[in-house]
């Protein structure tokens, strides 16, 4: 199976100006597999992959969310948050 790096119109551009990448995907089994495949993916065209930032929400969460589409709802804790 071929990972498409580039899904949303424009983010090739954004990667090529890119110092660091973020992934962020659910924090279930298929999100951590998923997350592992673009890490290596993003590693491979020579960009620095950060999973810091799901590991922290992961650890943050202990389970309270496992899809990344609800991050929303707590969006008012952080006030620097534009959604």
């Amino acid at each position: 199976m071929r990972i498409s790096i580039a899904a949303a119109k424009g983010s090739e551009s954004r990667l090529a100006n890119s110092k660091t990448v973020v992934i962020m995907t659910d924090l279930d089994r298929e999100g951590r597999r998923l997350a592992a495949r673009y890490a290596k993916a993003l590693t491979h065209r020579g960009l620095v992959v950060s999973l810091a930032q799901r590991r922290r929400l992961l650890a943050a969460s202990r389970g309270v969310f496992r899809h990344i589409e609800n991050l929303k709802r707590f969006s008012y804790l952080v006030a620097d948050v534009e959604i």
